[in-house]
């Protein structure tokens, strides 16, 4: 519990990454939160869905 952290990865995020849309800055944020991706794999078999650019 780190405070202000989904604020830093917020920034991180919108620094690195400009052009993303909210939706996949949040879904993102979310991932992250959630723990989605800390083994580099993010799921293995899942497919990516809801990302529109």
């Amino acid at each position: 519990n780190v405070p202000y952290f989904e604020a830093m990865i917020n920034a991180a995020v919108a620094n690195a990454l400009p052009n993303l849309t909210a939706a996949l800055r949040t879904q993102i944020t979310n991932d992250i939160r959630n723990g989605a991706g800390s083994s580099g794999g993010g799921g293995g078999d899942a497919i990516p869905h809801g990302i529109h650019v």
